[in-house]
């Protein structure tokens, strides 16, 4: 922080963001009454008007570990007038502390029945003391707001990533992110070292800031981000089994050029370097020779096999998110009857999947498969006669 040109922090960066934010919801009613109480300060940002805009709801907290979280807090504040949290939170600030020396000035005697509960008291009162100091002395230094905008910035490419994940496409996650996405993920992160999209930003960069510094840890962070990304995705997405997706890119009766590409590429691996398309691809490509020879010249890709590559899209899961759903059902079949073979607990999985994924409720649910039971009693019945 002392590079930054301003002071150090009390606590770490998330913390110091983190007990801001909780502060804030401890206060929010006095920080409201305060905003309306100064309408007409002299610097015409207060008032009953900025009170409903800016205070009228509560700040996301920031947890660790959840998903999101710190983003959304940071864009909260990063969104309002820093000098208007400024004058505001002051106030607030200088109010609690008088009357927290009010209130030990004229504390009562300690109770011996139950002196944990003075303890306790003293040390919540002497908690929200810190609280206070820590959250004013964020809203004061004009430069820890600055670096809250710039993490935001970079974070909500990361962001965009994450909510993306939490999508179902029409064809799969792996194969939109074969086809277009991973390449539009990797734009947004090479934007982030155009000038031109650190422009608010850098309005924000407050006077006598070192700019060399600032412009080496943007620069920094996002190389950082882009590192982390092309090796946990692009990587893998470029290379196979990823890239036999791009033999889907377009329609099976279209003449695609990258199509013939992949399939050029693919007959050269298959003769020459095995190793490079993996062992289960170099096994699909033996099995569609004929297809894939097709498609090298006409750019034509058999229908029947476009098909089975779409299948295999949709069932290929990204994330751990997308499993979790399916190992609740298993563990709980498992526990019902733990003797079963992997192929009728592959179809009731499908079965529990597919009809009650659009189902959150248990109501609706019990109503599905009290459906299904008797129509299966009924076939049953029928059978047996």
């Amino acid at each position: 922080m002392t590079s930054f040109g301003c002071e150090p922090l009390k606590s770490t960066f998330f913390g110091s963001v983190a007990t801001t934010v909780n502060t804030w919801r401890e206060y929010i009613s006095d920080v409201r009454s305060a905003c309306v109480a100064m309408e007409g300060h002299p610097s015409g940002l207060c008032g009953a008007a900025a009170a409903h805009e800016h205070f009228k709801r509560l700040p996301p907290r920031a947890i660790s570990g959840r998903w999101g979280a710190f983003v959304n807090a940071l864009r909260f504040i990063v969104e309002r007038p820093w000098r208007l949290l400024a004058i505001v939170f002051t106030q607030v600030v200088l109010k609690k502390d008088a009357q927290a020396d009010d209130h030990a000035a004229a504390a009562a005697p300690a109770n011996p029945l139950d002196p944990e509960a003075d303890d306790a008291n003293k040390a919540h009162r002497a908690k929200l003391g810190r609280w206070r100091q820590t959250a004013l002395s964020v809203f004061e230094n004009p430069m820890i707001v600055f670096m809250m905008a710039m993490v935001l910035k970079i974070h909500q490419v990361l962001q965009h990533l994450l909510l993306w994940l939490h999508k179902t496409p029409e064809y799969g996650k792996l194969p939109a992110l074969v086809h277009w996405k991973d390449a539009a993920f990797r734009k947004e992160m090479e934007d982030l070292l155009d000038e031109d999209a650190w422009s608010g930003v850098f309005l924000m960069v407050p006077h006598g800031a070192n700019m060399e510094v600032i412009i080496f840890c943007i620069m920094w962070h996002v190389c950082q981000l882009a590192c982390d990304y092309k090796r946990r995705f692009s990587d893998q997405i470029n290379a196979y089994p990823a890239r036999l997706f791009l033999l889907t890119l377009a329609a099976p009766e279209c003449d695609c050029p990258r199509r013939r590409q992949i399939s050029l590429d693919l007959l050269d691996a298959l003769t020459s370097d095995p190793g490079r398309i993996g062992p289960t691809v170099a096994k699909l490509v033996m099995a569609w020779k004929e297809g894939i020879e097709e498609a090298s010249r006409t750019g034509k890709l058999c229908p029947a096999i476009w098909r089975a590559l779409v299948e295999i899209g949709k069932r290929i899961w990204v994330t751990t998110g997308d499993v979790e759903g399916t190992n609740s059902v298993i563990k709980r079949m498992c526990k019902i009857a733990p003797y079963l073979t992997l192929m009728v607990m592959s179809a009731r999985v499908t079965i529990a999947m597919k009809c009650c994924n659009v189902l959150k409720q248990w109501s609706g649910k019990k109503h599905l498969w009290t459906q299904r039971l008797k129509k299966c009693c009924d076939i049953l019945m029928t059978l047996k006669m």
